[in-house]
């Protein structure tokens, strides 16, 4: 773009040595036709049909595949875990395993497969 053309308006920023920094401002960008729609894609697709989708996480090279149990049971036994069981049993007063059995419907919640209703999305 030329700065010194009629169509354009010239800000500078900063100083006018060599290394200023020059802002052009295009009276043409400014017509709503040109902008793009970044939406338009989302306006013809479901939500639904987004939200009943199969999760497939990438796998990465020299990483075994773990099953669902074997992940529920690692972030049960995490000590972040652990912590925060123990913290809200002392503020709640109710007993740990009450709430590690919550931890766990918790879980169980999070990581439902929603593959057995696929058919809704297709």
């Amino acid at each position: 773009l030329d700065p010194s053309s009629s169509s354009n308006s010239c800000f500078s920023v900063g100083s006018t040595g060599p290394g200023a920094i020059m802002l052009l401002y295009s009276k043409e960008l400014k017509k709503w036709d040109e902008l793009e729609d970044v939406l338009e894609e989302r306006r013809h697709v479901s939500d639904l049909k987004f939200a009943m989708k199969c999760y497939t996480p990438q796998v990465y090279k020299g990483i075994a595949l773990r099953k669902p149990s074997d992940i529920k049971c690692s972030v049960l036994n995490s000590e972040e875990i652990h912590y925060v069981v123990e913290q809200l049993s002392k503020e709640s007063l109710q007993p740990v395993e009450v709430l590690r059995e919550e931890a766990c419907e918790i879980l169980d919640e999070m990581s439902h497969n929603c593959c057995g209703c696929r058919g809704l999305s297709s």
